[in-house]
């Protein structure tokens, strides 16, 4: 699991979840992206809006992606390479810096936290 805790996790970041005045605790994992990615929380006054829920008055005050480990076959002790495996699921959380561009900075709620959940094929080859 990737996880920011607590109430403003990044440097220099002003506002949480970036709702005004609704909170961050809808879950709309399964509404598209508007601007690509995956949803997984929007704000309750506005259930399109993509949000991070690092307020204290959100479902859980922190910013949390998990991972999946994939199964590789053949499975070891099988000598056979290479093995491959789908089902991975790469999880991580960090923090984005100001684009000193007030316009940007406003619209991406910038500086504020960043996520990523990106699915890969995971391919072990022997060692010659």
């Amino acid at each position: 699991d990737a996880v920011l805790d607590g109430s403003l996790p990044c440097p220099d970041q002003t506002v949480d979840d970036s709702c005004g005045p609704g909170t961050c605790t809808v879950d709309c994992s399964t509404t598209a992206a508007a601007k690509g990615g995956v949803n997984q929380t929007c704000c309750s006054n506005n259930p399109s809006q993509p949000c991070f829920p690092t307020g204290p008055n959100s479902l859980s005050g922190q910013l949390v992606r998990t991972g999946t480990a994939g199964t590789l076959t053949p499975r070891w002790p099988d000598p056979l390479y290479p093995k491959t495996g789908a089902g991975t699921v790469l999880a991580a959380t960090f923090c984005l810096p100001t684009v000193i561009d007030t316009t940007v900075d406003i619209l991406a709620g910038l500086p504020g936290p960043g996520a990523v959940v990106m699915p890969v094929t995971v391919e072990v080859t022997a060692q010659e």
